[in-house]
């Protein structure tokens, strides 16, 4: 098996050579190395207080804010996970492959700013579409950043707001609309994917077994540990729609990938 530097290079080279520029689909682990909490930190933080709740996610979260109140929800947040620092050096390295034209266009499932950010502090310019803005990719040049939530700020706020299941829930038409406009004509780089959000599984779920295997080549940068979490059925959903998985030892190696591959992007 080879080394994962030599996996994503040699991904990024086949694709290049094809002239193909992967989408970046940034998720909440990416977040999460600037000190924003990811969804199983939240969970991790909610579930004692609803010991029968078998739900998850959003879900488990509207079950909180119904037994125990929004106030509660804010304060359990407030008090338990600590404030978010700056941009961490793995969006410094996203901009920088951004930048050098590897991977212009970066889908986030984020509520921060910390890409933007990060962008920003390189000098890197860059333009931003919401999810509600019907956005096609090939329309666009340059660096582009799609945000899959369109509430950026505070994170916290954002939880709130999704509680009712309601923003969560309308979600689901506009992005499987972009998925399929978008994931069936370019390649995807998953960066902080834990590989769960139904969205995504429902959507490969729906195509036509041809279709899915049509998909253009995907990677999938994960821990051990996150893959062989998964449900084994979603891991073969997941292959058969050839998204591979990129294996690093820790969060920490997922942050030395991209930096490493950024520094042999110039």
């Amino acid at each position: 098996m080879p080394q994962p530097i030599d996996a994503l290079a040699g991904f990024l080279e086949q694709n290049r050579d094809g002239g193909l520029h992967p989408i970046l689909w940034i998720g909440a682990g990416a977040s999460a190395a600037a000190g924003y909490p990811t969804m199983a930190m939240i969970e991790a933080l909610l579930r004692p207080r609803l010991p029968d709740s078998r739900e998850a996610g959003f879900t488990l979260i509207a079950d909180f804010v119904a037994e125990l109140g929004a106030a509660e929800l804010a304060r359990v947040l407030d008090e338990s996970v600590a404030e978010p620092r700056p941009f961490a050096p793995i969006h410094t390295a996203m901009a920088r492959l951004a930048s050098a034209g590897i991977c212009p266009l970066l889908f986030t499932t984020n509520h921060d700013q910390t890409v933007e950010a990060a962008c920003d502090e390189a000098g890197v310019t860059f333009g931003v579409h919401c999810l509600e803005d019907d956005y096609v990719l090939e329309g666009g040049g340059g660096i582009q950043i799609i945000r899959l939530h369109c509430d950026p700020g505070d994170w916290r706020a954002a939880v709130r707001a999704v509680a009712s299941l309601r923003a969560f829930e309308a979600s689901y038409p506009r992005l499987v609309h972009h998925l399929d406009r978008n994931l069936r004509t370019r390649p995807v780089i998953f960066v902080g994917c834990s590989m769960r959000d139904p969205r995504l599984l429902d959507w490969l779920a729906s195509l036509p077994i041809p279709d899915r295997r049509d998909l253009y080549a995907s990677r999938a940068i994960l821990t051990q540990e996150e893959w062989f979490r998964l449900a084994p059925a979603n891991r073969d959903l997941l292959t058969m729609a050839n998204v591979k998985p990129i294996l690093v030892p820790d969060h920490e190696s997922v942050t030395g990938l991209l930096v490493e591959m950024a520094g042999r992007a110039g």
